[in-house]
């Protein structure tokens, strides 16, 4: 038995050795670390993105750098495309449904003044369809903005993956060669 696991061990060493393993798992952790993004919270909503000392908060979208990165393989390009779509639809919706919410009262003053009069009663329905209407559209915003977030997990999970492809591909190559 204790052949076997010696053999098992030699074995396992010598493959090691021909996948240019034998740096260590050192020179294949600071290969990945150094291409690989990664993801954080951000206190005040959306994700910090991170990659190789450059950073970028996803609030309003990332930064020309990150889209390049993860543009970069299909799976990851397709989900950044639909991160970038329900970003913005959900950035116009939430913030413009609270200026709405915020300048309706002010249709009211619109009105002669005089809160007797049918004009005033219709300028306060509209303001009050307007104010419901905004809070629709902050609450459709407010819903659309994690679902953007889940798209740019996914865009960089697919990259991350392509990357690990990369170093197996790599990884291959040079074992080949020795």
């Amino acid at each position: 038995m204790k052949a076997h696991k010696a053999t098992l061990f030699l074995v396992l060493a010598v493959m090691a050795a021909g996948a240019g393993l034998a740096e260590g798992p050192g020179k294949i952790q600071a290969y990945f670390e150094g291409k690989s993004i990664s993801v954080g919270y951000a206190v005040f909503g959306g994700l910090t993105l991170t990659q190789g000392g450059q950073g970028t908060w996803t609030s309003a979208g990332i930064s020309p750098h990150f889209e390049k990165l993860l543009s970069t393989y299909p799976d990851s390009s397709f989900a950044l495309e639909e991160f970038r779509n329900k970003n913005t639809t959900g950035n116009i919706l939430f913030w413009g449904g609270i200026a709405i919410e915020i300048a309706a009262p002010f249709l009211t003053l619109l009105s002669s003044g005089d809160t007797s009069s049918a004009a005033y009663g219709s300028y306060a329905s509209i303001a009050s369809l307007a104010s419901l209407g905004g809070l629709v559209a902050t609450t459709i915003g407010y819903f659309l903005l994690p679902m953007a977030n889940q798209d740019l997990l996914g865009s960089v999970n697919a990259y991350n993956r392509g990357i690990l492809a990369e170093l197996d591909l790599q990884l291959g190559k040079e074992s080949s060669s020795q």
